[in-house]
């Protein structure tokens, strides 16, 4: 999540959905399978999520069928809830079959694109008094999940089981159709439709994975609205997401095997990307409009990150490296910074203790390190918290020993604006550097006014409405220090 000019962007992420996108994705492979087997020694209660393939005399197998899912209950009322859902994808639309419920008068579809979801919080499609409907205008590539209720009496049954379906316009012919699943006792039974030419059938299944997304999203809290904005080109989450001179600088991340090492760059004020140096970066050196960004050299997630005078600083994080003392895939302690100026990165001081999922803040000039966690990637009951450890440690990283000013303020009035902060022991002057665009840096990008004596300042001559950004240094005997905290503000 990123702040620039008042909007708040939304970037990225990943949502928990059921089975697989790829075969590697699921958790159980069985061979050879036929339509009508029986899958046991499942957990009741626990909802699993499968998927159908045909192979060929050659061994090529087919692209996977549309998933479906049931949950496994030790006792059933046969025919009290709509059972043995069968789902069809088509162009925009998902079609639904089941068997129906004694005394049902009609039936009622929920969808939703969330998995689990209460039927409360679903799109309620009601009257359809015949066992098989067919939902349109939905999204091609996006998953819908499905439940069906029956009216007898003027009663509404209990759910049944959910069920995926994913429209594409294009369905591949050779992929198996009415793939049907019925739960039973810590089984389930799977059928589906033969398909021409297929020898054997393999049959996928798990308990769900992630989807990445590259997703957008900008809010306005003046406006209280929300806007989507161009896509990411990398869908991933765990990434930073650092402003600087106006620019949203997307780093690393996760996006399925392995970690992420890109740098992306969004200017929200062209609702563009980029893997290049913009133009409207104020790069010098190396950094020429163009040029490939510098990928980060420990490609990772979830790892802590701070702006500090144009660099990014990104530290520890989760590399999925095992660990000799831990017993399991784990972190890093690498502290890199990217020099947005230079389009360059350096080496910095490794953080103490190693760790992922944790939270890094700046104040005045400091990277504050604080808990955090040491994550396998399963779960492992023989270690503690089942593969990974919480963390409460705090850890402090600066960069000069020279303070910086604190408790930077800012106030407007007509056209102008008034400055305030702490002052510093043994500073003789400070110097001001501001910008119309977040992020600001003492190096480049920005306007310096220096030889300030007092710790206030007025800012005049502005333009009302315009957004303006501060930081403030302090001169001493030993040099400058660094920027303090920016503060934005309309005059």
């Amino acid at each position: 999540m990123a702040v620039v000019d008042g909007v708040i962007y939304a970037i990225g992420g990943s949502v928990y959905v059921p089975g697989g996108i790829t075969p590697d994705e699921w958790d159980v492979k069985i061979t050879g399978a036929n339509s009508g087997d029986v899958i046991t020694a499942l957990n009741n209660g626990l909802s699993y999520y499968f998927t159908v393939t045909a192979v060929d005399s050659s061994g090529q197998e087919s692209p996977a069928s549309f998933s479906v899912s049931a949950t496994p209950m030790a006792t059933s009322a046969p025919g009290s809830i709509p059972t043995g859902i069968s789902t069809a994808a088509g162009n925009g639309e998902a079609t639904l079959s089941w068997t129906g419920v004694t005394g049902a008068s009609s039936y009622n579809i929920y969808y939703s694109n969330k998995t689990s979801d209460s039927t409360s919080n679903m799109i309620k499609v009601s009257g359809i008094t015949t066992t098989t409907a067919t939902i349109s205008g939905l999204n091609d590539g996006m998953p819908y999940y499905f439940v069906v209720t029956g009216m007898a009496g003027g009663v509404e049954t209990q759910p049944s089981t959910e069920v995926a379906v994913t429209p594409q316009a294009s369905p591949n012919v050779n992929v198996p159709s009415g793939v049907n699943v019925t739960s039973g006792d810590g089984q389930v039974i799977l059928s589906w439709s033969p398909v021409p030419n297929a020898v054997s059938y393999n049959v996928y299944y798990g308990d769900g994975h992630n989807v990445y997304y590259g997703t957008v999203e900008a809010y306005d809290p003046v406006a209280n609205t929300w806007s989507e904005k161009a896509p990411m080109p990398t869908p991933r989450r765990g990434m930073t997401v650092s402003v600087v001179n106006g620019l949203i600088y997307a780093i690393g991340g996760w996006g399925g095997w392995p970690e992420l090492s890109v740098v992306e760059v969004y200017d929200p004020v062209s609702d563009s990307w980029s893997m290049t140096v913009p133009v409207n970066a104020g790069t010098i050196a190396a950094g020429t409009a163009g040029d490939p960004l510098a990928p980060m050299p420990t490609a990772r997630d979830d790892f802590g990150f701070a702006v500090v005078n144009g660099s990014i600083y990104t530290i520890g994080g989760d590399i999925n490296t095992f660990d000799a003392v831990l017993g399991i895939p784990c972190c890093t302690t690498v502290n890199e910074a990217y020099d947005t100026v230079r389009n360059s990165w350096r080496t910095e001081p490794d953080m103490p203790t190693m760790r992922d999922d944790y939270d890094a803040s700046l104040v005045d000039g400091v990277i504050y390190a604080i808990a955090g966690s040491r994550d396998g990637i399963f779960n492992d009951p023989t270690l503690p918290n089942n593969g990974g450890y919480s963390l409460t440690v705090n850890e402090a990283y600066t960069k000069s020993d020279t303070p910086v000013p604190s408790s930077v303020t800012a106030t407007s009035a007509a056209n102008q604006v008034l400055l305030s902060w702490n002052a510093v022991a043994g500073a003789s002057s400070y110097n001001i550097y501001w910008s119309n665009k977040a992020g600001v840096s003492t190096i480049a990008n920005s306007t310096k006014i220096a030889g300030v004596t007092t710790n206030i300042y007025n800012h005049g001559a502005l333009t009302a409405g315009q957004w303006y950004y501060y930081v403030v240094t302090a001169v001493t005997a030993t040099g400058e220090s660094l920027p303090s905290n920016e503060v934005a503000i309309k005059p």
